[in-house]
């Protein structure tokens, strides 16, 4: 999509948050969940949808995105209105911690947390993981607005961390262990501690 076409913005109208998207004023109220009944919604006057869709990130610095168009295709086949705010998760496959174990989060026994969970997610304090999510990133912006749905994005949720909500990953199994020691977190406490205190002395006064 042309980018000197694009118009969507957040507005306030009597206290009450609205999206303006491309002219039309639209409620902050989305649809999330079940892809067989995205197309319930909008006879119903309710297009803007916030489903999962992947970041297409497969292997070190590439991306399929393949998988990106098809999750998006599917819910405009159900609801071809539909204004898309996507939840697009940024922790890494199983390839990536295959490759990069000390990027995961780990409890203070030294095993990558979270236990019964559905993976060992990534440490927020990876440097390499920021770098390499954020190319990720760019690389999914890049393909979506120059796709044939491009007109249909309201906007992007990125999310990682526990419940993809940001928030450090902890078991709920054992909540007694606490995360995260891994040591990218060592490294980057590490360097938060030479910031603060800049030598052993001011730290051991502290």
């Amino acid at each position: 999509m042309d980018e000197s076409k694009r118009n969507v913005t957040v507005i306030s109208v009597n206290q009450t948050p609205l999206i303006s998207f491309h002219g039309q004023l639209l409620p902050f109220y989305a649809y999330m969940g079940q892809q067989e009944v995205v197309g319930q919604f909008g006879p119903r006057g309710i297009h803007i949808t916030n489903n999962e869709i992947p970041l297409g990130w497969v292997g070190p610095y590439q991306s399929d995105m393949a998988c990106v168009d098809e999750a998006v295709e599917r819910i405009l086949s159900d609801d071809p209105d539909s204004i898309l705010v996507p939840r697009v998760m940024l922790e890494p496959g199983e390839w990536y911690r295959a490759l990069h174990p000390d990027e995961l989060c780990r409890m203070e026994d030294g095993e990558p947390g979270v236990p019964g969970g559905r993976w060992a997610g990534v440490s927020l304090a990876s440097a390499r993981w920021r770098d390499e999510a954020s190319e990720a990133l760019a690389r999914f912006l890049t393909h979506v607005l120059s796709a044939p749905y491009a007109d249909h994005f309201a906007g992007v949720l990125w999310c990682a961390g526990s419940s993809f909500e940001w928030g450090h990953n902890r078991s709920p199994h054992w909540p007694e262990l606490l995360l995260d020691h891994s040591p990218a977190m060592r490294h980057a406490f590490r360097e938060w501690l030479h910031r603060a205190y800049d030598t052993p002395e001011c730290l051991s006064q502290a």
